[in-house]
């Protein structure tokens, strides 16, 4: 009898050791798919991020070249045109510019839109300012607004998007928006709201 358990027991510890390695195969298999789909995953993700961030700087290029300018780098990743002297005068390397359309006072729900400042940078950023007045007599709740440069002929130039916040009966505040555009060459621009 001792015999037959000696053997009983050999080969539950044989088929132990199958199972063991075997399950150990199937996990390492298991594994290693995964570190191949994770590894996959991330090669592609990085690849997309690529593609889009190219092909946003061909679609800003692009469209700095739709606007009918002629672009020149100025030691940024900027696009700026100081070819174009339209409505516009360089000082310091800043085109500033001095449409008196574009600096008359507005008026945008029932506020007054003045002192207003339009200018690129020598490192191609172009900055809008204007401080605006609430004549209205009732408190302005804040709202997204799109600023609409135009041409001489009433034509849009560009679009820049941009806040204006609460503004009390009156008080004033200040509109600040800023673009890599080079859009300093408008001759007069427009509020409307935002869609």
């Amino acid at each position: 009898m001792s015999g037959n358990k000696g053997k009983v027991k050999k080969e539950g510890k044989a088929k132990k050791r199958r199972v063991n390695r075997l399950f150990t195969r199937d996990q390492l298999f298991v594994v290693i798919i995964l570190i191949v789909i994770i590894a996959a995953i991330i090669i592609g993700s990085i690849l997309l991020n690529k593609n889009k961030e190219e092909n946003n700087e061909q679609n800003n290029n692009t469209n700095q070249t739709e606007q009918g300018q002629n672009t020149t780098n100025n030691n940024s990743n900027s696009l700026i045109d100081m070819n174009n002297k339209e409505n516009v005068e360089i000082k310091d390397g800043e085109k500033i510019n001095n449409s008196a359309k574009l600096k008359e006072e507005k008026q945008y729900a029932g506020m007054v839109i003045k002192d207003i400042n339009l200018y690129t940078r020598a490192e191609g950023m172009t900055d809008f300012n204007a401080t605006v007045e609430n004549t209205s007599g009732k408190d302005f709740t804040s709202q997204r607004i799109v600023i609409r440069f135009l041409n001489k002929d009433g034509s849009e130039y560009a679009t820049l998007n941009a806040y204006l916040g609460d503004v009390k009966a009156g008080a004033t505040t200040k509109i600040d928006a800023s673009t890599t555009a080079d859009v300093s060459n408008a001759y007069d621009f427009e509020i409307i709201e935002a869609k």
